[in-house]
């Protein structure tokens, strides 16, 4: 992670990611977003998926609600710690592991 936020997930023409995971529509176009705050020295995680995110193998909370039909970030963010495994919907799992 070289930005101060990556989104992961199976993108799409309205669905920009930086990190793109070609798997089966279990994993939402933007289903997770790696997020650094250079303030505190850490990395955060943020679930924007449908059917969930986990953080070494708990599930975070949503990052979204649903107003009036369209998604709108709540703020909910999970620290990363040093070292994770991030899998979403259960069926991808990706390594995290903070170089310093």
């Amino acid at each position: 992670v070289v930005k101060d936020s990556v989104t992961i997930g199976r993108g799409g023409v309205t669905y920009p990611v930086d990190i793109k995971i070609a798997a089966a529509v279990d994993v939402s176009r933007e289903h997770a977003r790696i997020r650094r705050d250079p303030e505190g020295d850490r990395f955060l995680l943020i679930d924007l998926s449908s059917l969930g995110t986990t953080l070494n193998g708990r599930h975070v909370p949503p990052g979204f609600e649903m107003v009036d039909g369209s998604k709108r970030e709540n703020g909910a963010e999970t620290p990363l710690p040093d070292l994770a495994r991030i899998g979403l919907a259960e069926m991808v799992f990706l390594e995290f592991s903070r170089v310093r």
